[in-house]
Parts: C-alpha cells; sequence; structure tokens
C-alpha cells in the first residue's frame, strides 16, 4: 500500500512539475513581451523628450528673432516720424520757395538756384524716409508673422512636454 501511495504520489509530483514549468514558460512569455513593449515606449518617450527641447530651443529662437524684429520696428517708426517731419519741411520750403522765385524776379537767380537745390535735397531725403516706412511695414508684418510662429511652437511645446511627463511615468513604471 506505501508503494501505491508512493507512486501515485511520485505521478502526482510529476504532474505538478509539468504544469510549473508550462506556467512558467507562459509567464515568461508574458513579461519578455511586457518588457519589449516598455522598451518601445521609452524609446518613443525618449524621441518625444528630444522633440520637446528642440521645440524649446525653436521658441527660444523665435522670441529672439520678436524681440530683434521689435527693435527694428521702433527703429523704424522713429524713421517714419522723421520722414513726416521732412515731408513738413518739403511744403515749406516749396513755399519758401515760391516767394523766392518772386524775390527772384526782382533779385538775383543765385539765390533761387541755391532754393532749388535746398529743395531737391529735402525731396531725397523725403523718398529716402518714405522707404524706411515702407521698410517698417514690411517688419510690422514679419513681427506679426513671427508672433504667430512663437504661439504655434508653443502650443507644440506644451503637446512634447505633456507626452514627456507620459515618457517619465512610463520609465518610472519599467523601473
Amino acid at each position: 500500500e506505501l508503494q501505491c501511495q508512493i507512486a501515485t504520489l511520485e505521478q502526482d509530483l510529476k504532474h505538478a512539475k509539468e504544469e510549473a514549468a508550462r506556467s512558467t514558460s507562459y509567464q515568461t512569455a508574458t513579461l519578455e513581451q511586457d518588457l519589449k513593449n516598455a522598451k518601445e515606449e521609452a524609446a518613443h518617450a525618449t524621441s518625444q523628450v528630444r522633440a520637446a527641447k528642440e521645440l524649446q530651443y525653436q521658441i527660444a529662437s523665435l522670441e529672439q528673432d520678436l524681440e530683434d524684429a521689435k527693435e527694428e520696428a521702433a527703429r523704424a517708426t522713429s524713421q517714419a516720424r522723421i520722414a513726416k517731419e521732412l515731408q513738413c519741411q518739403i511744403a515749406t520750403l516749396e513755399q519758401d520757395l515760391k516767394h523766392a522765385k518772386e524775390e527772384a524776379a526782382r533779385s538775383t537767380s543765385y539765390q533761387t538756384a541755391t532754393l532749388e537745390q535746398d529743395l531737391k535735397n529735402a525731396k531725397e531725403e523725403a523718398a529716402h524716409a518714405t522707404s524706411q516706412v515702407r521698410a517698417a511695414k514690411e517688419l510690422q508684418y514679419q513681427i506679426a508673422s513671427l508672433e504667430q510662429d512663437l504661439e504655434d511652437a508653443k502650443e507644440e511645446a506644451a503637446r512634447a512636454t505633456s507626452q514627456a511627463r507620459i515618457a517619465k511615468e512610463l520609465q518610472c513604471q519599467i523601473a
């Protein structure tokens, strides 16, 4: 009877070992797949973190470009103010020229030539100032465009930062 019990126990032990081997093999395969998936997610998350850092650099660059453009626009605005002052001076000079021509009719032609040269110089300065006003308007357009680019980059960085946070949480879970 003891031999029968021993044989039964040996058979039970054999079945238990086989079941444990199958269970261990399944758990190992599952854990290896989970580890592989976690590594892939971590690699993707690392890529997202890298992208977030690049976006942060782009944002800093765009902010600097915006600041530079604002300074350039301020200079152009100042030049536009000068252009307006020059236009007023031109109007005054034209009036002075008209009077000078009337006076020149009674006086010498030398004074008329001088005033005409002054008028020519003032018109050239006004033309230069007008081109600077045009440049200022172009800079204002560039500023608006840069501000939009900056907004877009900030939104993209916010998304990337969120993804980076998720990636860190995944890395903590893996560890």
